[in-house]
């Protein structure tokens, strides 16, 4: 604890700073808040808490016991490295769903002019449920598909820089403009949900648990709240658990840092997360690459 003065801080010099620990060098102060606010330290429910992104940081177990891990999931989830991919903002798609044709939701009701990381997770479990992408990410070559598919869905099938693609939206030149999901696109998501994936089945091994013995699984964090769990089941972004044990739980890292700024008891039962949760390295996990290999494809 510090006051305000001796770290430089423009706020009333009668209060106190509190410093939250970290659990481990990429499991920081966020995710002990998040562990906080989630009460894992008095769950008796197998709970895991899933935050995903460029790092994803999760954590596994019960009051008993807690595991945490650090992903490496990179940026594709958050637009980058995607063709068409960009930050949740107004023009991008957000959302995509089959009615007849692909459908997309785009934020601000405005023409397309980009897609984030919810309607990247969406297009590719349509894609799946579909058969236009096979379970290991491979576009299925149209003449496999010729008359499986609706005329209107088909027509979407192109090529787009020398490799197959999916056009989900078209542009006519002065509204919006045309996105399209290319074979590259595909492969970065694989990567990005292969890494999420593996960290989760290394802490359930540790546990000596199977999937389904997931009590709850809880989304934290602003990307969690628009994620649809039934696409990021569908590809195997979270594991097969029953659609009713998913819960976004919005940004609980803040929620436990007012926690911990209000509650002596708090910031108590916050360090003893910090110290009774192990931190796992799952890169140096001898299981690694076969698990990781596994987590690639799009299945649930």
């Amino acid at each position: 604890d510090a006051r305000p003065g001796e770290l430089g801080l423009r706020m009333n010099p009668a209060g106190n700073v509190h410093c939250v620990e970290n659990i481990a060098g990429f499991v920081g102060a966020d995710t002990t808040a998040v562990a906080l606010a989630a009460d894992m330290d008095r769950l008796q429910d197998r709970t895991l808490v899933v935050d995903i992104g460029t790092n994803g940081e999760i954590v596994l177990g019960t009051r008993e016991k807690l595991y945490a891990a650090s992903c490496a999931a990179g940026p594709a989830l958050e637009g980058a490295r995607i063709k068409h991919g960009g930050r949740a903002a107004d023009g991008a798609i957000e959302a995509v769903v089959v009615d007849g044709d692909v459908c997309v939701d785009v934020i601000g009701d405005i023409p397309a002019r980009s897609i984030c990381g919810s309607g990247l997770i969406d297009a590719v479990a349509v894609l799946r449920d579909l058969g236009v992408v096979d379970a290991t990410g491979r576009f299925v070559d149209r003449r496999d598909l010729a008359g499986s598919l609706p005329a209107p869905i088909a027509s979407r099938l192109c090529e787009c820089d020398r490799q197959a693609a999916f056009r989900l939206s078209s542009g006519d030149g002065t509204a919006g403009q045309e996105i399209v999901l290319t074979q590259r696109d595909i492969r970065e998501m694989q990567l990005a949900k292969a890494a999420i994936l593996t960290g989760i089945r290394i802490l359930i091994n540790r546990l000596g648990m199977a999937e389904g013995d997931i009590d709850r699984l809880l989304l934290a964090g602003a990307f969690g709240n628009y994620i649809r769990p039934a696409s990021a089941v569908r590809i195997g972004l979270l594991p097969n658990v029953p659609l009713d044990r998913i819960q976004s739980i919005g940004n609980a890292a803040a929620a436990g840092a007012q926690m911990l700024l209000i509650s002596d008891e708090c910031r108590e039962r916050a360090a003893g997360l910090a110290k009774a949760i192990e931190y796992v390295e799952i890169a140096n996990e001898k299981c690694f690459s076969d698990v990781f290999a596994d987590a690639m494809m799009l299945d649930a």
